[in-house]
């Protein structure tokens, strides 16, 4: 008779296979089976599936969470430090320059945990610091080598010679007051310090400005009669301006036009000179009553005349001297303060700036200003109008406004756990604890850094343990060896010797009442001895009895104090028996030397 297959219920769905994922991770699997209970009889229906499988997710249909992702994470490094090397430097000479070179600075690592957002085109990670022993791999180093820029004081090169004399301004000018003016050039920028360079053009008023001069070259010297002897020179003068350009002749009319000069071709056996070599250096860079300054120039002689020919000049008129820096040793300069810091420019005055920029980002143009002021060398600030306008210095410059920089720190970490066991009620609070660090310092007005990094609080509902103690009873009477155990040991013959005692431990409750056993040997430590040794002494062994309490302290601070214990039994018996003996040979003895 045919019989079909017969199958118990399907059993509960497993547990997925996976409870979290991210990216392209699949789905996790679960799956459920049942048994035959009995198979089929000749043309029963055969046995169905008995295994099935399907996807799922750790949140049943819901998509799978993101799975916890640990990654090393650092701090922005640390300003470079330069240690302080006591041993090796001068202290006083550290104050005054400063350390620099070579130094070190840090970064906090730490581990983090990394939540992947899905759905988004770019996961969102989100950083909170966790144990480090969750993140694999080395952990980046939190230290590195650094150079920290020595100071560098500005150097300048020597004062070029005075100038001529320039006016202010040469529209609608005709001569008058003017100002000469020097310079230097810096030959090494200053490096870490705010005190910058000093002035670099200084002035002094002259009454002889001119706009325009003449600028003369000489011809070739013509001879009267013959191929030597004495003859002209024609000179070729252009007005040129300060700067250098040709203007017209008219601009020049107020100074001498020069034309022709006298000149001398030197015949084959004449003496024959060499140039007038450049004027020398000033002597002095001002002149004042008592000393001026002087430049000299000279020329030598490259052959003595032929016979018939032109003597040489006497050797006074190899050289010639002439008077230089005749204007008075006051001088006047711009001086500058350091530019302050780069800040916004309220009226729109920086807006087309193109100034330079350190590299880093810039979100706005902005201004900086310093304080500009005339000086005299000799006094101190003067007027605006001593110093030449059109060499002043700017007060105000474009600067490029760095971005505002936000403090960056990281979520807090997960709170420290609370303890599960209980806690004794005498101890003091458990707290746990959480941290967050510092990633970014504020910068350029940022938002600054919250002032807590660090959080406690105390554990809530932390398990008090219940107390329980030991209670010890009196110890028994001492118990001896039976005798046949005690063969050939002392007391034998008699009741003493060792033996055992033993007492009673119950357990007690916090309030007093009776509690089990098993109570106190787990929240009152070890269970006190039941059984010990105990010794029942024998006539003749020494005893004593038990020591008195010990004696006050003296109130003249002495620093000891005693305490006393008596013989017992036959040993004090005797003892007392030979101090009476010993006291009655005394007393025969002193009525012996008596008689």
């Amino acid at each position: 008779m045919p019989k079909d297959c017969a199958t118990s219920e399907w059993s509960p769905w497993s547990p997925c296979s996976r409870s979290c994922g991210w990216g392209s991770v699949a789905a996790g699997l679960r799956g459920r089976r049942r048994r035959v209970r009995s198979v089929a009889v000749g043309a029963g229906k055969p046995c169905p599936e008995l295994e099935q499988r399907e996807a799922c997710s750790g949140g049943g249909k819901a998509p799978l969470q993101p799975c916890p992702r640990f990654a090393w994470r650092t701090s922005e490094w640390k300003a470079c430090q330069v240690s302080l090397l006591l041993d090796q430097q001068d202290p006083q000479q550290q104050k005054q320059a400063g350390l620099c070179g070579g130094g070190i600075q840090t970064r906090v690592v730490y581990c983090a945990q990394i939540v992947v957002e899905l759905g988004t085109h770019r996961p969102k990670e989100v950083a909170r610091p966790v144990d480090g022993k969750l993140c694999q791999g080395p952990a980046p180093a939190t230290s590195q080598l650094c150079h920290l820029p020595c100071l560098t004081e500005c150097a300048v090169s020597p004062w070029s010679p005075w100038g001529p004399c320039l006016p202010e301004s040469c529209q609608h000018h005709h001569g008058g007051r003017g100002f000469r003016m020097r310079q230097r050039q810096v030959v090494v920028d200053p490096v870490g310090t705010l005190a910058g360079c000093p002035h670099l053009v200084e002035s002094i008023p002259c009454d002889d400005a001119r706009c325009h001069e003449w600028v003369v070259s000489e011809g070739t010297c013509m001879t009267d009669r013959g191929k030597c002897g004495p003859g002209h020179r024609v000179l070729k003068a252009v007005c040129k301006s300060r700067k250098g350009e040709e203007v017209p002749h008219h601009l020049c009319s107020e100074l001498p036009h020069p034309e022709v000069v006298a000149c001398e071709v030197p015949c084959a056996r004449d003496c024959v000179l060499s140039e007038w070599s450049p004027w020398s250096p000033c002597s002095r860079s001002c002149s004042s009553k008592n000393a001026e300054g002087t430049q000299s120039r000279s020329r030598s002689i490259l052959a003595l005349p032929a016979e018939g020919g032109k003597a040489c000049p006497p050797e006074r008129a190899l050289q010639e001297q002439r008077a230089c820096n005749e204007h008075p040793c006051v001088h006047f300069f711009w001086e500058v303060s350091p530019w302050s810091s780069c800040s916004e420019d309220v009226l729109g005055t920086a807006l087309n700036a193109t100034s330079s920029w350190s590299g880093d980002a810039a979100c706005g143009v902005g201004i900086q200003t310093r304080r500009v002021s005339c000086r005299k060398s000799s006094s101190g600030q003067v007027t605006p109008k001593r110093c030449p306008e059109s060499v002043r210095p700017e007060a105000v410059r474009p600067c490029l406004l760095p971005c505002r920089k936000d403090c960056v720190v990281t979520l807090f970490s997960e709170w420290t756990p609370c303890p599960t066991a209980c806690q004794p009620g005498n101890a003091t609070a458990v707290k746990q604890s959480r941290y967050r660090i510092i990633l970014q310092d504020s910068a350029s007005g940022g938002q600054a850094c919250p002032d807590t990094l660090y959080e406690e609080r105390e554990c809530e509902d932390v398990p008090i343990c219940p107390v329980y103690r030991w209670r010890s009873h009196r110890w028994s009477p001492c118990v001896l060896v039976p005798a046949s155990v005690r063969q050939g040991q002392p007391g034998q013959s008699e009741p003493c010797g060792h033996g055992l005692q033993s007492r009673a431990v119950t357990c007690l409750s916090e309030q007093g009442g009776s509690a089990a056993i098993g109570d106190c040997v787990q929240w009152a430590g070890a269970m006190p001895a039941l059984v010990q040794e105990c010794f029942i002494p024998c006539k003749d062994d020494c005893t004593f009895t038990p020591w008195s309490k010990f004696t006050a302290c003296s109130s003249d601070c002495d620093t000891t104090r005693s305490r006393r214990r008596s013989l017992t039994g036959w040993w004090n018996r005797l003892a007392v028996a030979v101090r009476v003996t010993l006291k009655s040979l005394a007393r025969s003895r002193a009525r012996l030397i008596a008689n």
